[in-house]
């Protein structure tokens, strides 16, 4: 066996490839001198997580003619670190932008430029998608009059009242169109173009001065502020206390979202009950009873607005209510006394009568008979007379109704008009 099929074996029972054996070798080499180099960063931060990294100055022929200090070259400890063109890094006090990478087999650097500047601005307000679009956003940037990437010969010609903004293209930069507006030091900068094809990873916008108008907070910073400070309404439509039956009952909660008055479409809204195990309430806001009584809160949230509603889950009765007219048909020209019987679930109760004579079609009025008059504590009795204008009465039918208003009950007595004989 050669040295070097012994060297591939030895490697193959370690369960390594001789590539990774060669790169955990490497791997060691960095690690073993890393946090003993005078550069080390010990709370250096990369895209918002912590990390440590070596810096050193970075030097071209490009950087004697600008601030040399407003460029390092990063080193990462791990040779496989991730790193992107547009990422951000946060050292020595400054917030920096990737704008070259380098990994190799033996070391992962980037070169980074350090921003002078944060873009503060509202994005386009849309109904369709609220909560994002109506939030400051902030993105640190570097404003000069050409390209961070020194490496690059890059020829940009802007006149003395224009400037280059450069900011990493992510998802915040990704909401920035040609209407917005930026305040940069003491000036206010309007946007002739933007470029996010250039430079993979970078968002390129040249920007012009403009003139403040009153729209822009020059106190915050912020320009077009005013108009895109919004009120927000969310309200819970429904009776403030509700009542579901404990078995499987259900209640669908209904909301009106409104920013600066206009009802907003489709709102992304969540739900809760304060107690699981009295009822349920799903993401569509549909509350259901589990069997258990209680008093249970329907909490419901839109864009940090809340609002709630008080549930009480009880045993509901279940009531049958009933009305009987007692009383003969009423002979031609005289007058018979009727009396209404109002029960529940066949057990008589006391409750005020209204009393209405009908045509036999229960719709329209009648000629034939007329209620004279009412008594009893509950107004449960009525007198009712037959008009005696003509014989051609006898035979035809009336409708006498008793009702209730609360609970609302009615019945009625089909009475017929009779001769005297």
């Amino acid at each position: 066996m050669s040295y070097l099929d012994d060297y591939v074996s030895r490697i193959n029972d370690i369960g390594l490839t001789p590539s990774d054996y060669y790169k955990n070798m490497q791997q060691d080499i960095v690690d073993n001198g890393f946090e003993d180099s005078p550069t080390i960063v010990l709370d250096g931060k990369l895209n918002g997580v912590r990390l440590s990294f070596r810096v050193s100055s970075f030097f071209n022929r490009k950087t004697l003619t600008v601030n040399p200090d407003s460029y390092q070259k990063v080193i990462f400890k791990d040779i496989h670190q991730s790193i992107n063109i547009g990422d951000i890094l946060e050292f020595n006090n400054f917030v920096w932008i990737c704008y070259e990478t380098s990994t190799t087999e033996l070391a992962c650097s980037c070169l980074a430029s350090r921003t002078n500047n944060s873009l503060l601005f509202y994005p386009p307000t849309s109904l369709t998608n609220p909560n994002e679009n109506t939030l400051l956003c902030e993105i640190p940037a570097i404003i000069g009059k050409g390209s961070i990437n020194l490496s690059v010969d890059k020829f940009i010609s802007l006149a003395s009242d224009e400037y280059m903004i450069t900011c990493p293209n992510n998802i915040d930069s990704s909401k920035i169109d040609e209407t917005n507006r930026f305040i940069l030091g003491a000036k206010v900068y309007k946007i002739l173009g933007i470029d996010d094809i250039g430079t993979k990873g970078l968002l390129e916008i040249k920007v012009k001065e403009d003139l403040f108008v009153e729209d822009d907070n020059r106190e915050l910073g912020i320009a077009n502020y005013f108009s895109n400070q919004h009120t927000y309404s969310f309200l819970i439509l429904n009776n403030p206390s509700s009542s579901l039956n404990k078995d499987g009952d259900i209640l669908q909660i209904n909301t009106e979202c409104k920013l600066d008055e206009v009802i907003i479409p489709n709102p992304i809204i969540t739900y809760s009950s304060s107690d699981l195990t009295i009822c349920t309430v799903s993401s569509t806001g549909l509350v259901t009873s589990l069997g258990k009584t209680g008093l249970c809160t329907i909490t419901a949230v839109y864009d940090g607005i809340s609002a709630s509603i008080s549930v009480n889950v009880v045993i509901q009765t279940v009531h049958n209510y009933s009305c009987i007219v007692n009383g003969n048909d009423l002979k031609y020209g005289m007058q018979n006394t009727y009396n209404a019987v109002f029960a529940n679930s066949g057990d008589p109760f006391n409750i005020n009568t209204i009393w209405e004579v009908k045509a036999d079609d229960g719709i329209s009025s009648t000629g034939l008979a007329t209620i004279t008059s009412t008594n009893g504590i509950y107004n449960e009795n009525c007198i009712l007379k037959s008009n005696s204008t003509s014989t051609s009465n006898i035979g035809q039918y009336v409708r006498l109704y008793a009702s209730s208003l609360s609970p609302a009950i009615s019945n009625y007595k089909r009475i017929k008009i009779i001769s005297l004989i």
